[in-house]
C-alpha cells in the first residue's frame, strides 16, 4: 500500500482528509462521498485501526476492513464537530426527517420498506443504519438537528449523500397491535443512549452525551409498538403527520 495522494471524504458538511491509502478508501467506499475537492471544514482521518479489525474479523473482505477502520476514525472526530452517529434508519418525507430507531433485528428496515411501498417517491432513505446527526448552533433553547447520509448503511446499502432536518424520532417495539405514543425525552433517554455511538475518549463521550441531549430536546419523540403489516405504517404515519388520505 503505497498510495500517498489525498482524497476527501465529504460527509456531514465536513471533509475528512485521507492522505494515505486513498485509493483503497475510494474502492471500499465508492465515489459518492469521495473527491479530490474539500466541500466543508477539513478534518483528518486515517486507517490506523485496519490491522486491529483484521485480527478481530478475519473473515471480512479487505474493502469491509478498510470501511470499518475509516468509520472508527471518522466517528472519533465527529463530537468535536457537533456531530455523532445514531444507529437508526433516517428517511426524508416531504423534506421532514424521521429517524426510526430500534435494536438490530426488531424490524426498522421492514418498517421503512412499508413507508416506501405506501408513499413511493415522496419518501427518500437518507441512511438505513448509521446516519450522522449534526446539532446546529444552539442559542438559548433553540437549534435544530440535521441527519446526513453516510457510507455506513447496513447490509441493504440504503443511503444517499444528502441531508434533512430531523422532525421526529420513532423508537420501535415489536407488538401484536399497532399503536404510537408521543413521549418526553426522559421516557426514551436510555433507549437513545443504546443507539448512540460513544467514542472511547472520555472527552468525546461527554460531548456526545451533550449532543444527544440537544437532539432529544429539539425533535418530537414517539414509541411505536407494531407488527410488520401495512397497519404498522398507517399507525406510525398518522401519529406523525395526521390522517392518511386514501388513494
Amino acid at each position: 500500500m503505497t498510495d500517498n495522494s489525498s482524497i476527501y471524504l465529504n460527509i456531514a458538511d465536513l471533509s475528512f482528509n485521507i492522505t494515505k491509502y486513498s485509493k483503497l478508501v475510494v474502492k471500499a467506499i465508492g465515489t459518492k462521498y469521495c473527491s479530490h475537492i474539500a466541500n466543508g471544514k477539513i478534518v483528518d482521518a486515517d486507517l490506523d485501526e485496519y490491522q486491529q479489525y483484521k485480527r478481530k474479523c478475519p473473515s471480512f473482505s479487505h474493502d469491509a476492513l478498510v470501511s470499518l477502520a475509516l468509520h472508527s476514525s471518522v466517528a472519533r472526530q465527529l463530537p468535536s464537530e457537533d456531530c455523532f452517529i445514531f444507529h437508526s434508519a433516517a428517511i426524508s418525507y416531504r423534506e421532514r426527517g424521521v429517524l426510526f430507531a430500534a435494536p438490530s433485528g426488531t424490524g426498522k428496515t421492514t418498517h421503512i420498506s412499508l413507508w416506501k411501498k405506501n408513499l413511493g417517491n415522496d419518501v427518500s432513505i437518507i441512511n438505513g443504519d448509521k446516519p450522522i446527526i449534526r446539532i446546529n448552533q444552539w442559542e438559548g433553547s433553540g437549534g435544530c438537528a440535521m441527519a446526513y447520509g453516510s457510507p455506513w448503511a447496513g447490509k441493504e446499502g440504503w443511503q444517499t449523500n444528502a441531508k434533512v432536518v430531523v422532525d421526529s424520532i420513532v423508537f420501535i417495539d415489536r407488538g401484536d397491535r399497532n399503536t404510537i405514543e408521543q413521549v418526553s425525552p426522559d421516557r426514551v433517554l436510555e433507549r437513545a443512549m443504546r443507539q448512540t455511538y460513544f467514542p472511547p475518549s472520555g472527552v468525546a463521550k461527554v460531548q456526545t452525551l451533550e449532543l444527544l441531549g440537544k437532539l432529544l430536546s429539539s425533535v418530537r419523540l414517539f414509541i411505536l409498538s407494531c407488527d410488520m403489516t401495512d397497519g404498522a405504517f398507517k399507525a406510525s404515519y398518522e401519529g406523525l403527520f395526521g390522517p392518511l388520505l386514501e388513494g
